[in-house]
């Protein structure tokens, strides 16, 4: 796997001290192609909680499902 860019570091960085501080409902926006999907995938290495993602396209669940996959999530 590739290593993460210095905006996924920061965000995940930021997920993580929202955690600890005790956020619940917590969105992570970016634009297309900013590697949101990889997020994901990393930040339920540290959270030990359920993350979900809500998607208007089918086309859009279906890529994020097939990334999560290729992140070894199924």
């Amino acid at each position: 796997m590739n290593p993460l860019w210095p905006h996924q570091e920061r965000g995940l960085s930021q997920l993580e001290s929202l955690i600890m501080q005790g956020g619940r409902d917590i969105t992570i926006a970016a634009p297309t192609g900013a590697g949101k999907s990889r997020m994901m995938a990393d930040a339920t290495k540290f959270t030990r909680l359920c993350v979900g993602f809500y998607c208007v396209r089918r086309t859009h669940t279906e890529n994020i499902r097939d990334a999560l996959e290729q992140y070894g999530y199924t």
